[in-house]
């Protein structure tokens, strides 16, 4: 499938009007309607924000895969949820005592970079855990 009819189903998915997305992605309903139908390609910004908008991949667009998706991609829920399991993890943290770095009392940067790196190593933990656990029929229904 060619890049045009993506686009249009995509659009068409979210029951949106070619000047509604037109909108969205800064361009005019004129340009929208030209990707769709073949007569206008858009620059690579205009791609980019495309693919960002739908959350699909530019591969996807272009026609050069079927997956429109990582299946091992966190959905919000699970983003949320790791959000949630940090904070727990550093509100047990806070106590009375001085949590020290290298024999240093943690500064308020320290402990926010604590909380990036644990936030990072729990998505990458579940995003494994996804790969490892998914059945080998998902796995060829969405390209693996």
């Amino acid at each position: 499938m060619e890049f045009g009819q993506r686009l249009k189903e995509l659009r068409k998915a979210k029951k949106m009007t070619q000047q509604e997305l037109g909108d969205i992605i800064h361009v005019s309903k004129v340009s929208v309607s030209g990707y769709e139908t073949g007569n206008r390609s858009p620059d690579p910004d205009t791609l980019n924000a495309i693919a960002d908008y739908f959350g699909v991949s530019l591969d996807y667009l272009r026609g050069r895969t079927d997956v429109n998706r990582d299946p091992y991609n966190l959905t919000n829920k699970e983003t949320k949820d790791i959000a949630v399991e940090v904070q727990n993890m550093l509100d047990g943290m806070n106590t009375d005592a001085e949590i020290n770095f290298y024999g240093e009392p943690m500064s308020d940067e320290d402990k926010e970079l604590l909380a990036a790196a644990l936030e990072t190593a729990l998505q990458i933990s579940k995003r494994a855990a996804k790969k490892k656990f998914t059945r080998n029929d998902y796995k060829k229904k969405s390209g693996d």
